[in-house]
């Protein structure tokens, strides 16, 4: 759902992709109000509300701000303009990626900030805001992760060693990233090998695969004349 943010006027512009809107706020305030929560988009911010109700707004870069506050203080601004544009930096907080949620009454929007940023700009009006740091990382050194959208749903990607990557919900990425730091892993594609998948609890994303069915292993090989043979296994 969109809808007009603060009263007034407002134009967007909308396009859909592969079941997520993509929405700009040309001017006004602009709320993506999904059934996971609502994103508030200011002039000029871009945000997404994918078929599983998550909306995002988000941020590709710190821009100026009136005030610097380190990740996890409450402090008090005092803007004699009445709104003002406060700076949280999650440097030494998270080590990657980072969620921020901001809110205000029964509105709160979600920001994604690259780890390369280490901040992000919030505008905000008069009056208390709650904020919050959601660290995206599977909690183990030297292990780097990113949140992103698979499968319909939030899933890290859990990236231990080159050339590994493990995909899994956010409650399996620490254990993923300890096993993954301390396993063997053969990393290096056999011989006329183009692939190799293996996919746990498949039905999460295949489901019409019997409940049996708990782990599906998948070859492609280099076929002849530029061709591919797929072998698959459960």
């Amino acid at each position: 759902m969109l809808a007009v943010g603060g009263g007034g006027n407002a134009q967007a512009q909308v396009s859909l992709d592969r079941g997520t809107a993509h929405v700009v706020s040309n001017t006004g305030q602009l709320e993506l109000r999904g059934r996971a929560g609502v994103a508030v988009l200011t002039p000029g911010q871009s945000g997404t509300l994918d078929g599983a109700g998550v909306a995002v707004a988000d941020v590709k870069e710190p821009s100026a701000a009136d005030v610097t506050v380190p990740g996890g203080e409450s402090p008090v601004v005092h803007s004699p303009r009445g709104a003002a544009a406060v700076r949280i930096r999650f440097d030494g907080v998270c080590a990657g990626d980072a969620l921020v949620d901001v809110g205000s009454g029964r509105a709160t929007r979600t920001m994604f900030v690259s780890g390369a940023l280490s901040a992000v700009v919030v505008p905000l009006a008069v009056g208390a805001h709650r904020y919050r740091v959601r660290c995206v990382d599977a909690g183990v050194p030297g292990v780097k992760a990113s949140l992103a959208h698979a499968d319909r749903a939030e899933r890290v990607f859990v990236r231990a060693r080159p050339n590994v990557l493990a995909i899994v919900p956010p409650a399996k990425a620490h254990q993923s990233a300890l096993m993954l730091r301390s396993a063997r892993v053969d990393a290096h594609l056999r011989p006329g090998e183009a692939l190799r998948l293996r996919i746990i609890e498949p039905r999460h994303v295949l489901p019409d695969l019997p409940e049996a069915i708990t782990v599906v292993r998948l070859r492609v090989l280099n076929a002849p004349e530029g061709g591919a043979e797929v072998l698959r296994g459960a």
